[in-house]
């Protein structure tokens, strides 16, 4: 009876040993895998990065469930987009989800509040939050107030020009309420990406300006005279120091952000 216990024991054995031996190439084979996984890209000077910014999972379905026109939103999305969550309740004028404006990698918001509205027009107020690749956070988003529709026009890379648009509804002669969108306004703000972080260009001195501004002509070539600039620059994989000029490569976008710049520059001391 013992004889025959003994290979069965020894054959246990030994498939005891092959499959911990296979646990820890699996587990080696994971941390590997893991390891790779998670190793960053070379980042670029103007990446947006948010360490604590919400999954996009859980923000997809809160945006989503705030889809539904004239709801009021939930308080977790009122936290999400760092309003006051006690205006969260259906005593306040409803905040509801206007369709999100994609523009590159960012995502734009835009909630509509409605304020009220009298026999010949009605008043709305508009907030608008900037986000990260479905990724907004209360700290690293920025919010606009507006009394009429903000308009967002997407230019170049990490540069958003904001403007205004009149938009209001009057009672035509025949009593219906008839939509009237006025021209828009002048640029209201300009946002840009640099280092990380996304600023107002009013947040930013001349000579953060005059980097951004050289940036345009970095990202085609252009080699330039001034050292300070060619230092700056260098620094990133990205730019090929090859042509004397590159003013035939500039498109009207270009164009219109370096203008907008230079005019920053202008008004900041």
């Amino acid at each position: 009876m013992k004889s025959d216990h003994i290979p069965i024991l020894f054959i246990c054995f030994l498939l005891l040993i092959s499959c911990n031996s296979g646990s820890k190439k699996m587990d080696q084979l994971a941390e590997a895998m893991d390891e790779e996984a998670t190793e960053k890209p070379e980042t670029e000077e103007l990446e947006i990065y948010s360490a604590d910014a919400m999954d996009v999972e859980a923000y997809e379905k809160l945006m989503t469930a705030a889809r539904s026109k004239e709801q009021p939103l939930s308080k977790d999305l009122y936290n999400l987009m760092g309003l006051d969550s006690t205006q969260a309740d259906e005593s306040n004028p409803y905040l509801s989800v206007l369709d999100p404006v994609r523009i590159d990698q960012y995502d734009v918001m835009v909630f509509r509040k409605t304020m009220g509205c009298t026999p010949i027009m009605c008043q709305a107020d508009f907030v608008m939050a900037l986000g990260f690749n479905y990724h907004i956070n209360s700290s690293k988003s920025m919010l606009y107030n507006y009394e009429t529709e903000p308009q967002v026009s997407y230019l170049h890379d990490a540069f958003l020009i904001i403007s205004d648009m009149q938009h209001k509804w009057e009672s035509g002669d025949d009593g219906d309420v008839q939509e009237i969108v006025g021209e828009p306004f002048e640029v209201m703000d300009i946002l840009i990406a640099h280092e990380g972080t996304i600023y107002s260009i009013h947040e930013l001195n001349k000579e953060k300006l005059r980097i951004l501004r050289n940036r345009i002509f970095a990202k085609y070539g252009l080699k330039f005279k001034s050292e300070d600039l060619l230092e700056y620059y260098s620094q990133y994989e990205w730019y090929k120091p090859q042509r004397d000029n590159v003013d035939n490569k500039l498109t009207d976008r270009d164009k219109k952000i370096i203008q907008l710049i230079l005019d920053a520059e202008k008004q900041t001391q």
